[in-house]
Order: structure tokens, then sequence, then C-alpha cells
């Protein structure tokens, strides 16, 4: 395990990354996450992603795989086939409106846990300035289980809280899918987390199915040669992110002049 670790590291370091993938480990589970999430401060309206949850035996995968398509798998130039789709409580999904890829904020890109060694691999995207990537160590969150109970998608569930990365989060796990994941980094229950949100209502995670992975769904980073992948760390990713999404028009090495007025943004970070 060391090893491939190191290859990957090595691998994500790369400015420029030649098409290719590398396998991480095989998914026992895949889960569907309906994500509803406020990234604009100033408009709180909330917008929805469908996520993916992906676990192995020592590696799980948290990922957009709407994007994911977007980015690595289109086979034509139709952007309306990725529009952003909604998912009701019965998890039938329902194409709404053109997709906000610009907008994608921290969880929605890719978040790989070694959930033996507590080593995080964190893949994201900035507009107009490409892929970015760091590693670091995490820590369980600590949470406090009560006796409260509901039922989600007919499995038995049990609350449990916890205050994680700058958020109060309430949680719902089922001991009868034994996997001590969830969605993003919320880990460390008994018991898979089919549900989460934070006090705030921000940021909230849906399960709306959970099964077998597909044939292709396995943990792996794959990237293409026309991508750049710049090594950073979390802190700068984060800045960058909020300049770059609070600016006037100004994106680096792109400027857009438009005569309507622009909407102003403050970022919503779920992590603070």
């Amino acid at each position: 395990m060391k090893n491939i670790l190191l290859n990957i590291l090595f691998l994500i370091s790369c400015s420029v990354v030649n098409a290719q993938e590398k396998v991480l480990d095989n998914a026992l589970i895949s889960i569907s996450y309906r994500y509803e999430y406020v990234s604009n401060l100033l408009s709180p309206q909330p917008k929805q992603a469908v996520m993916t949850l992906l676990i192995g035996k020592q590696w799980s995968l948290f990922y957009n795989k709407h994007n994911d398509d977007f980015y690595f798998n289109r086979t034509d130039t139709d952007s309306r086939k990725y529009s952003v789709l909604t998912i009701d409580e019965n998890g039938n999904m329902k194409r709404t409106r053109p997709a906000d890829y610009s907008g994608t904020i921290g969880p929605t890109e890719y978040t790989y846990l070694d959930r033996f060694k507590m080593e995080e691999i964190f893949v994201g995207r900035v507009l107009f300035r490409g892929f970015y990537t760091y590693s670091e160590k995490y820590s369980f969150p600590k949470w406090s289980v009560n006796q409260e109970e509901k039922t989600i998608m007919g499995y038995h569930c049990q609350k449990a809280t916890t205050n994680y990365l700058g958020r109060k989060w309430i949680a719902w796990f089922t001991t009868e899918l034994p996997f001590n994941c969830g969605p993003w980094k919320l880990t460390g229950l008994p018991g898979l987390i089919l549900e989460a949100e934070d006090e705030e209502g921000h940021f909230a995670f849906i399960a709306v199915s959970a099964g077998k992975p597909a044939p292709e769904e396995r943990l792996q980073i794959m990237l293409k040669d026309e991508l750049s992948l710049t090594k950073t760390t979390k802190e700068a990713f984060l800045r960058m992110q909020k300049n770059v999404y609070e600016s006037d028009g100004d994106f680096g090495p792109v400027k857009i002049k438009t005569s309507s007025p622009r909407i102003k943004r403050k970022l919503n970070t779920i992590e603070r």
C-alpha cells in the first residue's frame, strides 16, 4: 500500500498529466447522495448536485460523478446533456438547469480518504485556473450519539452530532450497512451515514440509493493529458477559490468585461 500511495502522490504532483488512470482500491459499495448547498452567502438560494461515495477496503472516494463525466467522459459537444440534476426524496432525477460547475465548492470535486492511515488526497478545480491537488492528514470527527431514531431508505438509523471543521453537523447512520463512512469527510460512526446536515442548513447530504458498484466504478484518479494539475496546500487552494469566486470579472489570465451588473458573491465553504 505504501508503494501505491507514493506512486499516486508522484502522479498528482506533476504539473501536466498524461491520460491514464491509477487504481487505489476496488469499491465494495456505491452510495448516491442528493447534495444541497448554499455557495453564495449574499444570495442564499440552495443548489443541488448528485454526489457519489465509493467505499473500498481501505480507501473511500467522494466525488461529483456528473462533473466527472463532463470533464473526462464527454463524447459530444451538447452541454445540455450535462445539466445539473434535481433528485427528489424517492431518488428520481430530473434535469432542470445548465451545470453550474463554475460554482463548484469544496467536496464536489474529488476527496480521497485512506481510512486506515488517515490520509486525505483532494483534487479540485478553480475556474479558468485548472486543477489543483493537496494531501494532508485528517482526523475523525468526534461524535455524540443519542437515542433518537428514524428510517431512511428502509434502513433503521440513529442520530449523531459533531462539531467538525467549523460547523455543527447532525447525522443519521445505520449499522445495517457496516461501513464507518459517510459523505465527504463525515466518517467514524459504527455504520454508514445516510443523511447529514449542518446546523445552519447550508450543506446537506441525503442518500437516495445504495448498492453494488457499477463495473466502471473504482477508486481511481483519472486525468486527461490536456488538464494541468498543480500541487498546492489547502489554505492556498481555498484562498484562490475565494478570490476567483468573488472577483468582478477578474479570473487571473482571463478578463471578462460586461455591461450588465455582476452579481455580488461571498463564498460559503463547507470548511471554515
